[in-house]
């Protein structure tokens, strides 16, 4: 009986023994099948693998972000600040990228309040400094500079005057809004009268193209223009007749007056793309830049620094607004004289005391 019992047991652990061994087998070869139970960061590193682009990158005169490897495109959140990029992952900087959105020249959103058609007032030292300067001068002045970086901008006496040859400048943007609404051509001859009525301030090229808007009428021409400046902003500028000396025959039916604030707005439509289209600003921004007249705002400058201006002169009237491409800050100035007689000395002076303080 004990033989049987003792026979029986070592039967059923070698039975038990055999079968737990079958059972560690299948489990082991299971095991064998399954993949590493490792963290990514814990296995070993592939050495065909590339490192994946993330981050800001700059490719000659752009700048772009990078996720996971793709250019992000459209409007991104990025260190808590919001940056808009155009379809080819460009990082857009200095411009309206719709009605009520503008990015500074670091690309990053600006709040609404500081949208340029409003603008933040501000720059109070260099106000206190220009009423200093023009209290010691004779006649009438009338100033505006605007940061177009931070949106601040100042005025002092923003009286409305005649506006001289500082009206071609809404003549120019006028003109290019009706070849973009396809009432006329940009033909070889538009273009001269355009250059030459900014570059030398030709009168002449001025009457032709009211004519040329108004359809042969000078009248109609100038009451289209003023449309033109009520419909952009501009609402403190007319324009009423010809400019003389012409050869055309005077013709008035009105006076004309503009505002420095006007003239700095209308320059500051075209820096940032946004007079008739981009491409039409560009194009004025360029004859801008051709200007001949430069003894005003662009004599008070360094050498070097770009400027865009137009100048508008005659007896006892002496005005310059102009776009100033600073190697810190770009902006805009305008100074508007009447009956100084230093008006040109002054407004150099006025000039350099601007760039010192903004640069």
């Amino acid at each position: 009986m004990g033989k049987r019992i003792a026979r029986n047991t070592v039967c059923f652990v070698v039975v038990f023994s055999l079968l737990l061994s079958g059972t560690f087998a299948c489990a082991t070869q299971e095991a064998a099948e399954q993949p590493p139970s490792e963290s990514p960061a814990e296995q070993a590193p592939d050495n065909d693998t590339q490192p994946v682009l993330s981050g800001w990158v700059v490719k000659g005169k752009h700048k772009y972000y990078y996720y996971n490897g793709q250019k992000l495109t459209g409007w991104q959140k990025i260190a808590k600040k919001k940056y808009y990029f155009n379809k080819k992952g460009q990082l857009q900087t200095n411009k309206m990228i719709s009605k009520n959105k503008y990015v500074n020249k670091k690309g990053v959103l600006i709040d609404k309040k500081y949208i340029f058609k409003h603008g933040k007032k501000g720059l109070k030292p260099l106000e206190k400094k220009l009423k200093k300067m023009t209290s010691q001068y004779g006649g009438t002045h009338s100033i505006y500079v605007k940061n177009l970086d931070t949106n601040e901008y100042l005025v002092i006496n923003n009286q409305q005057l005649y506006p001289a040859s500082v009206i071609k400048v809404f003549t120019m943007g006028c003109t290019y809004e009706r070849i973009e609404k396809k009432k006329f051509k940009k033909t070889t001859q538009v273009k001269s009268w355009l250059n030459s009525m900014i570059t030398v301030s030709s009168n002449d090229s001025y009457n032709l193209l009211i004519q040329k808007i108004g359809n042969g009428s000078i009248y109609k021409g100038t009451d289209r223009l003023n449309a033109f400046c009520q419909k952009h902003g501009y609402t403190k500028t007319t324009g009423h007749g010809t400019l003389h000396p012409s050869y055309f025959e005077p013709q008035f039916n009105g006076y004309s007056y503009t505002t420095s604030k006007d003239c700095g707005h209308i320059m500051e439509d075209i820096w940032r793309g946004t007079l008739v289209s981009e491409a039409a600003s560009k194009e004025m921004l360029g004859i801008l830049k051709k200007q001949t007249f430069r003894d005003s705002i662009p004599a008070g400058l360094p050498r070097g620094i770009r400027c865009a201006n137009k100048t508008g002169s005659i007896p006892g009237i002496d005005h310059d607004a102009a776009i100033v491409f600073g190697k810190k800050t770009n902006y805009v100035i305008v100074v508007l004289t009447k009956d100084d007689g230093a008006a040109i000395a002054h407004t150099k002076s006025i000039s350099k005391a601007v760039y010192k303080y903004l640069n």
